[in-house]
């Protein structure tokens, strides 16, 4: 390949729909950061969820420490993200779904921030984002390993 042919390919490269399929493409994957993020015990925020009550652990049998929306699996289960647009919204199917994210002032629920976001973007995003670029144009990427 010459650098004019490559320089054609790379003028002809719609970044932004590449972008966005890179994001569609792994929104699964942003959608088990966030189930895992909550079964550590953190909000959005990567800071600890409010710890159980001590009568939701004594009258209701809930496991002490934080809040992990784990009771029956099924908040978790129903966890999916979806780009609309410019943005991506993350929520689960489960009736729970509207209160909790009305309580969402208190602690925000789902996002990825820290090493949550790192781990999306390193392991998922980026891979995916990289492989389209290769298609595309050909250019291949070293990995940093």
């Amino acid at each position: 390949m010459t650098i004019n042919s490559l320089y054609q390919k790379v003028k002809k490269l719609d970044t932004k729909v590449l972008i966005e399929n890179a994001i569609d493409n792994t929104a699964e994957e942003l959608a088990d950061i966030n189930r895992e993020r909550l079964k550590e015990g953190l909000n959005a925020d990567n800071e600890a969820m409010p710890l159980y009550s001590k009568r939701s652990v004594e009258e209701f049998g809930k496991t002490p420490g934080p809040i992990r929306l784990l009771d029956t699996g099924a908040f978790q289960a129903g966890i999916t993200s979806i780009r609309e647009g410019d943005n991506i919204v993350t929520q689960s199917s489960d009736d729970k779904n509207e209160l909790l994210t009305e309580t969402e002032r208190y602690f925000p629920i789902f996002g990825t921030k820290g090493e949550y976001r790192v781990k999306y973007l390193n392991e998922h995003l980026r891979p995916e984002l990289n492989s389209s670029i290769t298609r595309a144009i050909g250019l291949k990427f070293r990995s940093n390993g």
